[in-house]
C-alpha cells in the first residue's frame, strides 16, 4: 500500500515533510518538537539520535536501531557503510510502517565531523526513498541552532545497469 493516498496531501501534516524528501530542517525548537508530536499523532515511530558527539550518536544509532539484534554487536564507531547497511532494514512499527529520525543540536554533530554528519544525511535520503518501495515512509527531522545551515545535493543516484547485463562480461567487458 503506498504511503499516501490523493486526499492526503490536503489533510495530513507528514504529507508536507516528505513531498520534498525525507529530511526536513528546523531552527526554532518549538516547530521542531510540535511536528514530532503531529507525527505521532499519525503512529509514526520517533527515534531520537544524540548529535552530542559522534561517539554518542553512534551509540544512539546502535539502541534505536537494535543493532545487537540485527548485526550481534554494537555500532561504536562513525562506520557510514554499516550505517548505511542499518538503515536498510528501519525498525517500521507494524501497524503504520512510519518512522521519523529526530536530531537535536545537529550542529554539535556537524562541528565535530561535517564530512560524517552530511554523510549520515545523504544516506538517510537514499534509504528513505528503498523504503517507500516497501510501502514504508521514513522522515528525518533535523534541529540546528545554525539558522544558515545548508547541505549538499542529498540521496544523489547514479543510474544503474539492469540485472541481466549487471556484470561488465554480460556487456562484452572484462
Amino acid at each position: 500500500m503506498p504511503p499516501f493516498t490523493e486526499e492526503d496531501w490536503r489533510t495530513r501534516s507528514d504529507w508536507d515533510f516528505a513531498q520534498n524528501g525525507a529530511i526536513s530542517l528546523f531552527w526554532r525548537k518549538e516547530l521542531f518538537y510540535d511536528a514530532l508530536s503531529e507525527l505521532k499523532k499519525l503512529d509514526y515511530l520517533v527515534l531520537s539520535l544524540d548529535c552530542t558527539s559522534v561517539t554518542a550518536f553512534c551509540r544512539s544509532i546502535s539502541h534505536g536501531f537494535k543493532w545487537q539484534e540485527q548485526f550481534g554487536y554494537h555500532l561504536e564507531d562513525a562506520n557510514l557503510d554499516a550505517i548505511n547497511d542499518g538503515l536498510r532494514t528501519p525498525p517500521f512499527p507494524a501497524s503504520s510502517k512510519r518512522l521519523v529520525i529526530s536530531m537535536t543540536d545537529f550542529h554539535r554533530l556537524f562541528d565535530e565531523d561535517p564530512e560524517f554528519a552530511s554523510q549520515f544525511l545523504d544516506i538517510v535520503e537514499y534509504q528513505a526513498r528503498d523504503a517507500l518501495l516497501f510501502g514504508g515512509l521514513m522522515l528525518c527531522f533535523v534541529q540546528t541552532d545554525d539558522p544558515g545551515f545548508e547541505t549538499e545535493k542529498l540521496g544523489g543516484r547514479s543510474a544503474l545497469w539492469n540485472s541481466k547485463e549487471w556484470l561488465l562480461s554480460a556487456r562484452g567487458l572484462n
